[in-house]
């Protein structure tokens, strides 16, 4: 099996897996797409849409991001790999470390500490990278952030 680097991959091809994954019309706003190795081995492949989801503001909402062990699909339900804030990302996440014949039920998976630990660096690389848009161009943040705003 040949693995794919972020370089090697186009700017269309993201657009297609987005489009496949989230099934929405829009554009991504935003690719997140690394490998982390160390004390925890794993790859995302997140993505900001343009656009907030239909349901961005139900609280009980089926999670956009799909949990993988060794490119094994597990689940995208019953574990928070990401806070409810950041509920707008979709995409997936994929672990060396979690073993594959991991049970499905809930509290297994929200209480491994792998998967807290894979919670916090995702959250804080997406914070950041949100900050860093910020920072090199505000103007387009605020177009950004205003789709998500509530209207009455």
């Amino acid at each position: 099996m040949v693995k794919t680097t972020a370089a090697a991959i186009s700017k269309e091809q993201y657009e297609e897996f987005y489009h496949y994954i989230s099934h929405m019309p829009d554009k991504q706003w935003l690719v997140l797409h690394n490998k982390v190795e160390g004390n925890l081995t794993y790859t995302n492949l997140l993505f900001v849409p343009t656009n907030k989801p239909f349901d961005l503001f139900r609280p009980r909402a089926r999670s956009r991001v799909k949990l993988y062990i060794k490119r094994v699909f597990i689940t995208d339900e019953g574990i928070n790999l990401i806070p409810p804030y950041l509920r707008f990302l979709c995409g997936i996440i994929d672990s060396e470390d979690l073993p594959l014949n991991i049970s499905r039920s809930r509290e297994t998976l929200q209480n491994n500490l792998t998967v807290s630990k894979i919670r916090k660096s995702i959250t804080k690389k997406v914070l950041t990278t949100l900050q860093k848009k910020i920072d090199e161009d505000r103007e387009e943040y605020e177009k950004f952030w205003a789709n998500f705003l509530v209207r009455y």
